[in-house]
């Protein structure tokens, strides 16, 4: 059995939430529940949770304001929330599990399932931290990315990515110590959370990184990268490619 908190400052939240795991999670039990930081930081330090529901937003409060206090968080964490725009982005960039308000029953079941498979499985997943810094450091540059792969998922350094090439519903990242990591998403997944600023499309199934590029021959519409790689230059995609070394 999974011991879970709710921690939502709307009790009508907490309320369906709770009767949906009731009903659909029966793997799961409701422990506690709690509506503020004090209140949710004693609810936690009291059960010691296996699973945690945490809504992004309470009142003048944040659901991270919670996380920020906590020296090691050893549990599991379903985010809960309206936002669809920079949440989801982040959420993204650290594999976390979330849920958009109003909760969807088949989500909600999907999210618990994967919860339970990491717990069963004992992984000590490095994707909180990794939200947290995205979310406390909003205007820093983003190191790391997360790759899901077959087996799981794995942590890449932005400034280790040479070239992204599609392959069929699969990406090859191509790395600079020359291995290629073979992700389960498309590479439009990508295009969203590659930084524009870094990254750029040129060609329909590639995307190339910006600092790796050492030599372009326009003759052979070809952009040779680091570690001996190199990228077609679709004809779409040439005047982006060249505005970013100041050519025309």
């Amino acid at each position: 059995m999974i011991k879970a908190i709710i921690i939502d400052d709307e009790k009508s939240n907490r309320d369906i939430l709770n009767e949906y795991l009731i009903k659909y999670c029966k793997n799961v039990k409701v422990e506690a529940e709690a509506e503020g930081v004090k209140s949710s930081l004693d609810s936690i330090y009291s059960v010691c949770p296996d699973l945690v529901f945490l809504d992004v937003e309470l009142k003048d409060e944040s659901g991270f304001d919670i996380l920020n206090q906590i020296r090691k968080i050893n549990f599991k964490i379903i985010f809960v929330t309206g936002h669809r725009e920079y949440a989801i982005k982040a959420f993204k960039y650290s594999a976390s599990n979330y849920l958009l308000k109003p909760v969807n029953i088949n989500e909600l079941i999907d999210a618990v399932e994967k919860v339970s498979n990491e717990i069963k499985i004992e992984t000590e997943y490095k994707n909180t931290q990794i939200l947290m810094d995205i979310v406390n450091h909003q205007e820093k540059e983003i190191e790391n990315i997360v790759i899901t792969d077959s087996k799981g998922f794995k942590i890449l350094q932005i400034k280790s990515i040479i070239k992204c090439q599609a392959d069929g519903a699969c990406t090859h990242f191509y790395l600079t110590d020359k291995t290629i990591i073979i992700s389960s998403k498309n590479l439009g997944y990508f295009d969203y959370l590659l930084d524009s600023n870094i990254f750029i499309q040129v060609h329909r199934s590639v995307y190339i990184n910006l600092l790796h590029v050492k030599e372009y021959i326009s003759a052979e519409q070809t952009i040779y990268l680091s570690c001996n790689l190199n990228a077609p230059l679709g004809d779409h995609y040439k005047k982006i490619f060249l505005e970013h070394f100041n050519r025309k």
